[in-house]
């Protein structure tokens, strides 16, 4: 056993005056970020990602792993993809088709320090410092590539996508973006300044 131990819980909040864990399961490694999302919780780990069965809320049990080089530090899920940040100059792609056994597809390296990013259908949007946002096509797992990207003269630090709409905080100002769908589009987005 791990001291102090890696657990993963399980707690009910029905009365958030009084929650109530129901299942513990110990994890091999330490959790950094972690997603669930249909009955499944993806783990971004010390070792890569460990996958974790959800389904019943009395036990929970660890289904897959995957061994990564460096420390996952965040993970993002749509569909069957997952995205993993290792450290502050990659992210991963992993296929979790199926979740007894993750393969990973392709690990992207990036100059500059990645700050965040953002997963949402066949697009990975990064903030890539003072390189600013970038924004990958991930339609084809194995072969990815930038399809644009936007200097914004500052240290992006944060972004996320939802919907049409991709937010990216910098130092200094939080600006966002309009993308429309065809990666054709995607090379040029639109920049609008909030105020």
């Amino acid at each position: 056993m791990n001291w102090p131990p890696y657990l993963l819980r399980n707690i009910d909040i029905s009365d958030f005056s009084n929650p109530v864990v129901t299942a513990t399961t110990e994890l091999q490694f330490a959790a950094r970020s972690l997603v669930a999302k249909d009955s499944i919780a993806y783990i971004a780990d010390s070792n890569g990602l460990t996958v974790v069965d959800i389904s019943r809320a009395d036990s929970l049990y660890v289904v897959g792993s995957l061994a990564m080089t460096g420390t996952m530090t965040k993970i993002s899920v749509d569909g069957d993809l997952a995205i993993l940040q290792s450290g502050a100059s990659s992210i991963s792609i992993v296929d979790i088709s199926d979740p007894t056994n993750p393969m990973l597809n392709i690990r992207v390296y990036r100059a500059g320090a990645i700050r965040g990013f953002g997963l949402q259908g066949n697009n990975v949007f990064v903030a890539n410092d003072t390189r600013g946002l970038r924004i990958f096509d991930i339609s084809e797992p194995q072969n990815p590539y930038e399809a644009g990207h936007y200097s914004t003269g500052l240290k992006a630090v944060g972004v996320d996508a939802q919907g049409r709409f991709v937010y990216l905080a910098n130092t200094g100002q939080f600006l966002f973006w309009t993308y429309l769908t065809q990666s054709a589009a995607v090379s040029q987005p639109l920049l609008k300044k909030l105020n």
